[in-house]
């Protein structure tokens, strides 16, 4: 059994993650926006909903020749609120771990929470998976490179309703996803407009750009 010392530093570790990086969005003036689209009376739809929503979800990957799996977190009242754009977080686990680590640790909870609380504008976030070890660095550009910037962001711009623009997109990540959420955001800062780093483990490999 996990002890509680154990579960209070994971949680400090994931919400001072989350947070920092949600922070940096806001102190950007990053919002949600919402288009002329009104309803048949002509007002928003009314939503109650407190909690967001966690999907599992997969595509074909030619950088690795295989499928890949993501999660998607959606805010509350996304459904509902159809005429809204949401910025995106695009958050890395740590080395050992799959695109579940950030769920297993409630990140959903936390941010539906923060986003109910107004602490935070409603925001998508993104949990891509890096196999456990983020793959071979060779290679121009690296698979995980490859997965992220040409295949999963133009598949998550296609599908959700985000604020496809530099200006509302953000990467971070903890240990080795924090070391390869600084890579990606110095090597393509059109696509980045903040960065966050938990731990980065930025020591352990050759991180040269």
């Amino acid at each position: 059994m996990q002890s509680i010392a154990y579960r209070l530093a994971r949680g400090w570790l994931y919400n001072g993650t989350l947070v920092g990086l949600i922070l940096v969005l806001v102190s950007c003036a990053i919002q949600p926006v919402t288009t002329a689209a009104p309803t048949a009376q002509g007002v928003r739809p009314r939503c109650d909903e407190t909690q967001g929503q966690m999907l599992r979800e997969q595509l074909i990957s030619a950088s690795y020749g295989r499928q890949q799996t993501y999660r998607v977190y959606l805010p509350p009242c996304y459904a509902q609120n159809t005429a809204a754009r949401y910025p995106v977080i695009y958050l890395l686990h740590g080395g050992g771990h799959d695109d579940a680590y950030w769920e297993d640790l409630g990140i959903g909870t936390i941010a539906s929470q923060l986003i109910a609380d107004g602490t935070i504008p409603p925001v998508m976030i993104v949990l891509p998976n890096g196999n456990g070890s983020f793959g071979s660095r060779d290679g121009d550009p690296p698979p995980f490179t490859d997965h992220i910037i040409n295949e999963l962001i133009p598949r998550i711009d296609a599908t959700y309703r985000t604020q496809a623009n530099r200006a509302h997109r953000a990467i971070g990540g903890i240990s080795l996803g924090g070391a390869w959420a600084l890579l990606l955001a110095s090597q393509f800062s059109e696509l980045f407009s903040a960065v966050g780093g938990h731990s980065p483990a930025v020591g352990t490999v050759n991180w040269s750009v």
